[in-house]
């Protein structure tokens, strides 16, 4: 999510209704956005306008071409009203907080946010993928169970680069219970981006690793590929970034 900062000073003369005339665009970004215009409480004549744009930082210089031109014919008619622009800056949102009450952070994006709207909802599959990291987080194995198939195939990465088959829902938590619980462990997996769906039964996440056991620390990365059929993993094809290093880590 990109932030657009834009501070303003109003010709004089120029009131804001005249502002907000000359600054309506013409069409539309062709990306979810949305822009706030306030009023100083200490000048009238300064206009603070905070746009919120569902992109990542590294789309911004495409997205921004692409209306290259409507918006030079925007920006022509702003002009006319503003004496000076004293701010122009663009900003990757990271963190929302609510202080309303018992202050909390917000997960960007999700129903509590107020930028949902300008997030698509998730699917089926990615609130199922979503659920997964969140049961492995809180250890919940009967949690995680209740997403998958009894008959479960499971991929996982060895030590050596290889590919090694887990089957059954069972065999697969009782593999993570045995990892997670031998010994004490403090780990968080999150997700480094949106769950990206194949097709209608494939699912892609990428998963960043952090866990400290022993005196020992690991970050690490991987790849799951869950295939998903009525409501539950039928399959996980994972791939370890460090498999030799994780395997350490984990059977020291």
């Amino acid at each position: 999510m990109i932030i657009a900062l834009f501070r303003r000073r109003l010709r004089e003369g120029a009131t804001f209704e005249s502002f907000i005339t000359a600054w309506e665009a013409d069409k539309g970004f062709g990306v979810p956005a949305r822009v706030f215009n306030a009023v100083s409480l200490e000048d009238p004549r300064e206009v603070l306008s905070v746009g919120f744009v569902d992109i990542a930082a590294t789309d911004l210089g495409d997205a921004a071409g692409k209306v290259s031109e409507q918006e030079a014919v925007r920006h022509s008619r702003i002009d006319d009203v503003v004496e000076q622009t004293v701010l122009h800056s663009f900003y990757d949102l990271r963190t929302e907080h609510d202080f309303s009450f018992d202050p909390h952070a917000v997960e960007l994006g999700s129903a509590a946010s107020l930028l949902s709207s300008l997030v698509p909802p998730a699917s089926d599959m990615e609130q199922i993928a979503e659920r997964f990291i969140a049961a492995f987080n809180a250890g919940d194995f009967a949690g995680l169970r209740a997403l998958l198939d009894d008959g479960l195939t499971a991929f996982v990465t060895t030590d050596d680069g290889q590919e090694s088959q887990l089957q059954g829902g069972d065999a697969y938590v009782d593999s993570l219970r045995q990892m997670l619980t031998s010994a004490p462990v403090e780990y968080e997996i999150s997700l480094t981006q949106r769950p990206v769906a194949i097709d209608d039964h494939q699912v892609l996440i990428m998963i960043e690793v952090r866990a400290a056991r022993r005196g020992r620390t690991l970050h690490n990365y991987s790849s799951q590929l869950f295939t998903i059929e009525r409501g539950v993993i039928t399959t996980i094809r994972m791939t370890d970034a460090k498999p030799a290093e994780s395997s350490e880590f984990w059977s020291a």
